[in-house]
């Protein structure tokens, strides 16, 4: 029944006209990446289950190629973006959130360096990507339109003009955040709107690209704010813990303050950080759906 139900699911959303957002979400509490309809808030399963990922830290959804980038503390792993099934693996510690850019996946080595790392789609091995001025152990790392933001001892936002594949970043922003950010940031694709997760508290800090102002906004329902990331329109989603062992993820309206309700209660436990695909075409939601179906069968067949 629950393989019937999974298919029903996304068959409906594929057959939807309004837009809607595909959540994975990055879950150190039980080592897996979950996957959510933002829209009707329905579960779709997980992927790297079976003790593959150790600490999960970073989730990147890329549509473009069809993988799913994941940063854990045993390595990073790419995933077939709608089956689930492991592509590649580079055995190196990268407990960093990650982004996409200039066609890297490039992520924070949580190492006290002038790079971050970088692994490539279909290619072994990882490499020292964009190279930037300051040396420091870099918390979060986002991209867009080749700009390049970071944050790095909890106050300091800082954006860098990165235009070409393992180049050198130019600074050419810095703001300092109205209060500590050591969880997952998110640069809004349609708006000046920049987010950052505070990692300890149940604070978003945002920045906005038109100025150096920056302020704070309290998430309800959830205590510990530790991922963000936007989602269509006037959303992004906030996940975190409500308490030891019980996560959440809270949808929110950029109108800062206003909470459009809750999902993943009783999935989650410990969720660090979000990644959003807006509106995939049909086809995407059926091979995953698909993708589910096949692999419980074959968990079936084994038992």
């Amino acid at each position: 029944m629950k393989v019937v139900s999974l298919f029903v699911v996304a068959s409906a959303a594929a057959s939807a006209s309004a837009s809607f957002d595909l959540l994975y979400v990055a879950d150190r509490g039980n080592d897996m990446i979950h996957r959510f309809d933002g829209g009707s808030r329905a579960y779709l399963g997980s992927i790297g289950g079976g003790g593959m990922l150790n600490n999960p830290a970073g989730v990147y959804a890329d549509a473009s190629n069809g993988r799913l980038v994941v940063t854990a503390e045993n390595g990073t792993f790419q995933f077939d973006l709608w089956n689930g099934a492991l592509l590649n693996a580079v055995g190196f510690y990268a407990g960093g959130h990650i982004t996409k850019a200039h066609g890297s996946y490039t992520f924070n080595t949580n190492f006290n360096v002038n790079y971050l790392g970088a692994v490539v789609p279909n290619v072994d091995g990882w490499y020292g990507a964009p190279s930037l001025p300051l040396s420091a152990t870099y918390t979060a790392t986002a991209f867009r339109n080749n700009v390049l933001a970071t944050v790095h001892g909890g106050t300091n936002w800082r954006e860098y003009s990165y235009t070409a594949l393992f180049g050198a970043a130019t600074l050419t922003r810095s703001v300092t955040l109205a209060a500590p950010a050591t969880g997952q940031i998110a640069m809004s694709q349609t708006s000046n709107l920049h987010l950052a997760a505070s990692g300890t508290t149940n604070q978003v800090i945002s920045a906005s690209t038109s100025s150096n102002f920056s302020s704070t906004f309290n998430i309800p329902n959830i205590s510990v704010v530790k991922g963000v990331a936007f989602g269509h329109g006037d959303t992004f989603y906030t996940c975190g813990t409500v308490s030891a062992g019980n996560g959440l993820v809270q949808v929110m309206n950029t109108n800062i303050g206003y909470g459009l309700g809750t999902f993943g209660a009783g999935i989650l436990s410990d969720p660090v950080a979000i990644s959003t695909i807006i509106a995939p075409e049909p086809s995407s939601l059926f091979a995953m759906a698909a993708g589910a179906l096949l692999l419980r069968r074959r968990r079936k067949s084994v038992h």
